[in-house]
């Protein structure tokens, strides 16, 4: 996105176009002014109001849904980067050759592998009652397409060694992605949101995947899960409008 000029660069895939006026198209529809930004970084500035941490003046937050994005404070402020797309990190090359294919149109992408789209997609092309017995159980029981992410971490758990493979990828790729972070952008804090996070199992193979290989200086960076997980999506938009509105100081237009 461009929210100072208010078009969608890349709707990867939602609309069949580039350098959409979104914003305009909003206000053609309600009438009203309309504001935009990434959704990642309008859910950070929720974050950042919610908890009015004064303490971490630099932060890194990641969103991991359907796919993987993230976001960035510096001095309070989060930093939208000279294009825009500071802190894409679901979209960094993690695969060379061969890899799959994603939304963004290239291929190999962190979020080919360790989204939850993508361990769930991984866990179904494994699924056999001899490599994956657990997960086959529960597949029969409620049909192979009904199964989501949850499921698969749940047969990863009570044992199912194929899965945990699936799961222990997906969690090694992204705490590379992190720890690159940590070493490169030095935050005092990296905020974890998305329901996968509320998954004990799967929070506590991240956390102690990021325990390895950090000097001990980075090791006392705060890696915590968001107090207000799943609940930021509606108060993001009225953040971004007051964030907004006040940066036009108090005005409408």
């Amino acid at each position: 996105t461009d929210p100072e000029k208010s078009i969608a660069r890349n709707t990867l895939g939602a609309l069949d176009a580039e350098d959409y006026p979104l914003a305009e198209a909003f206000s053609k529809v309600s009438g009203l002014p309309a504001v935009m930004d990434n959704n990642v970084r309008a859910l950070f500035a929720a974050q950042m109001f919610e908890a009015r941490d004064k303490t971490s003046r630099s932060q890194f937050f990641i969103r991991c849904e359907y796919g993987i994005g993230a976001a960035l404070s510096i001095g309070s402020e989060i930093w939208p980067g000279s294009t825009g797309t500071c802190s894409e990190i679901g979209h960094i090359p993690v695969i060379r050759r061969g890899g799959k294919p994603c939304s963004c149109g290239k291929s190999g992408c962190l979020e080919t592998i360790a989204s939850p789209a993508a361990i769930l997609e991984d866990a179904r092309a494994i699924l056999s009652p001899e490599r994956t017995p657990v997960l086959w159980k529960t597949a029969q029981a409620k049909g192979a397409d009904a199964l989501d992410v949850t499921d698969v971490l749940d047969a990863a758990r009570s044992g199912d060694k194929g899965v945990a493979e699936v799961v222990d990828r997906a969690v090694g790729a992204l705490g590379t992605a992190l720890k690159a972070v940590l070493y490169t952008v030095d935050p005092q804090k990296i905020v974890l949101y998305g329901k996968i996070f509320d998954n004990s199992y799967y929070l506590s193979r991240l956390l102690a995947d990021m325990n390895e290989g950090i000097d001990a200086g980075h090791g006392a960076v705060v890696i915590e899960k968001s107090p207000y997980n799943q609940t930021l999506e509606d108060k993001a938009a009225a953040v971004l409008m007051a964030v907004a509105f006040m940066g036009n100081g108090g005005m409408r237009e």
